[in-house]
């Protein structure tokens, strides 16, 4: 066995020092490199280890010729590295190249010259190889083994230890980063502002280049890209059908898929960017109902490991449970404010709209108009027929008022056969128009006219009609009673 000098003990002994004082892997494998140069030729190098999650070898840090390399990877095979992990024993090749790897069962990667590698085992676990190799025969011998062994030994803890950091630093992160989804989630009931500070939260804290958040409508049955976060925008409003690509795959089967731009199998399931390598998607279910789909891309070609999958599974159900909050608040508000049988507007969401109106052209110097509308005959239909076909008039002229109406416009049922309507920005001259077009529809229909069913309207305008919303809506009323009067 050979036996370190002085020098060589001394020069491993401040190695240790150097590794002990970083918990950084990339810089503990520069200063590696760095420091034993001072006692081998390391002009042609490399540090590999066997990737997580896949049969392939990631070269940490490679040098050839002196210059250091970019990271790569490549399929994990029956080679000299492989076999050193495999055995967890070195490997000193002096001459004969080709012969000497073969008959230790691996194809040689090479045609000539020496190699003198050992494996880095850390807890009684290998986790990679380290190697020297030259074109020349004779480069190394038992004195370059010993030297790469023992600093070996180092490197194994000083790695694990940096990767074990590294994990509870990760971990750390993403249980601040669910902290903050979590408050920012209870802190709006506003779906579309709720997504997207999850959304700029997972691009702060995850290193994936596109996140994005699609919600499901269910009228069109389609998931809409709400929010999205990261490097590389561009799919906001996007919409995708229920089985197209991954994510509209994801939503029409309710299972988490992948998509590996290398995979020929994966061809159908197309991310939605166009230089995408690597994606995942997952449903965002809240008690079995579809809510939307949580989806990450990466334009390098990335395995997504267990602890990620988990994480991102966490904040797809943080996102369900917020979403359902969000839907149940806005299903109630809107309870609290709809006529449950027409479904326009009730009589206290209206008299808030009129009191904002006024206040608004008040200040702003604008005129509105305020319709009052009454429905002819609707007490015989009633007493004739039943409240159940009472309900259908009822329901039908509210569909006859939202669908001529125009969308800027407040349309309210205030009780019994007696609905209102604000228009912003109205004049009397189109507010008439619009009158017009409305009693001419609900005469027209065949089962308002079948019960014998028109309707009276007053039209009165701010500000020449009355300057407040009481004086308004008498002013209305007065002129829809005027307007019964009348013979139709």
């Amino acid at each position: 066995m050979y036996e370190f000098d002085l020098h060589e003990l001394r020069l491993l002994n401040e190695i240790g020092r150097v590794l002990s004082a970083t918990l950084d892997k990339e810089d503990l494998l520069r200063k590696v490199w760095e420091q034993l140069g001072r006692l081998i030729d390391v002009k042609n190098f490399y540090m590999t280890s066997l990737r997580p999650d896949s049969d392939e070898m990631l070269f940490d840090l490679e040098v050839i010729d002196g210059a250091p390399m970019p990271k790569r990877t490549r399929p994990f095979g029956n080679h000299l590295s492989e076999y050193i992990i495999r055995t967890r024993q070195p490997v000193l090749i002096r001459d004969n190249y080709v012969d000497e790897v073969q008959k230790l069962g691996v194809h040689p990667l090479r045609t000539c010259g020496s190699f003198c590698g050992v494996p880095l085992v850390a807890y009684d676990r290998a986790i990679g190889a380290m190697a020297v190799f030259s074109d020349k025969e004779r480069a190394f011998d038992e004195r370059h083994l010993e030297l790469l062994s023992a600093l070996a030994s180092q490197l194994s803890i000083a790695i694990e230890n940096a990767r074990l950091f590294q994990q509870e630093r990760t971990k750390a992160r993403h249980l601040s980063m669910l902290n903050i989804i979590s408050r920012n989630a209870i802190a709006t009931l506003n779906p579309d502002e709720m997504l997207s500070k999850i959304a700029e939260q997972l691009g702060e804290s995850l290193t994936y280049d596109h996140i994005g958040i699609g919600v499901l409508e269910y009228s069109t049955r389609e998931i809409v890209v709400q929010a999205e976060a990261g490097k590389r925008r561009g799919s906001l409003g996007q919409r995708i059908p229920l089985g197209a690509g991954l994510i509209g795959h994801v939503a029409r089967n309710g299972q988490m898929a992948f998509y590996r731009g290398a995979d020929i199998a994966d061809a159908a399931l197309k991310p939605l960017l166009p230089d995408t390598a690597a994606a995942a998607a997952l449903p965002i279910f809240y008690a079995e109902q579809l809510h939307g789909i949580l989806f990450i891309e990466s334009s390098a070609n990335i395995e997504f490991s267990e602890e990620e999958i988990m994480l991102i599974r966490t904040v797809a159900d943080l996102i369900a449970g917020t979403l359902h909050n969000a839907y149940s608040f806005q299903t109630a508000h809107e309870q609290a404010i709809t006529d449950g049988i027409t479904g326009l507007k009730n009589h206290r969401f209206f008299m808030h709209a009129l009191s904002a109106e006024w206040m608004r052209s008040a200040r702003a110097n604008l005129v509105f108009a305020l319709v009052s509308m009454d429905l002819d005959h609707f007490k015989f239909v009633n007493d004739s027929y039943g409240h159940l076909e009472g309900d259908l008039v009822l329901q039908r002229v509210g569909n006859i008022l939202e669908t001529n109406c125009r969308r800027s416009d407040v349309v309210a049922r205030c009780g019994g056969d007696e609905f209102m309507i604000l228009m912003p920005e109205t004049k009397m001259e189109e507010a008439g128009r619009i009158v017009s077009l409305l009693s001419d529809s609900i005469y027209a229909d065949p089962l308002l006219r079948g019960r014998n069913i028109s309707a009276s309207f007053g039209i009165a305008c701010y500000p020449i009609n009355g300057s407040t919303p009481d004086g308004l809506r008498e002013r209305a009323d007065a002129e829809m009673y005027r307007s019964k009067r009348e013979p139709k």
